[in-house]
């Protein structure tokens, strides 16, 4: 029997070359441009992992994240860069939250038959579509 993977990371060159060099350039703006770059590269890595042979996402909204991204920074800033030992757990902390697996669709048709009065809820996965 063959062991399952635990994680597995499969993404393009260009993609990780283009990711790169737009973190490089979004650095540079300071909380705006922070608070976005955190959004999409936890986007773009969960897009392309799987843990366990299932596809994970990172869901969540760019308002939340600068809310965050500006006060841990602030704190960053407030005590000349000592806060920075606890931002960075809390950041991945924040990170973990907000990743979750991907479900398959479920969808419900509904189908009358003659024999049963009451209606029969069929549930068919996407796989089975």
């Amino acid at each position: 029997m063959k062991p399952a993977k635990l994680l597995t990371f499969n993404a393009p060159v260009v993609d990780y070359m283009f990711a790169t060099f737009f973190s490089v350039v979004l650095i540079y703006v300071p909380f705006i441009g922070w608070a976005f770059l955190v959004n999409y590269l936890s986007s773009w890595y969960a897009d392309h992992a799987t843990i366990n042979g299932k596809q994970i996402t990172f869901r969540a909204e760019y308002m939340e994240t600068l809310k965050f991204v500006s006060l841990h920074a602030l704190f960053v800033l407030l005590t000349f860069g000592i806060y920075i030992f606890w931002f960075i757990p809390k950041l991945y902390s924040y990170i973990a939250d907000h990743v979750e697996y991907v479900e398959a669709e479920v969808e419900t048709i509904t189908a009358e038959s003659p024999a049963a009065s009451p209606r029969k809820a069929v549930r068919r996965t996407a796989k089975q579509r």
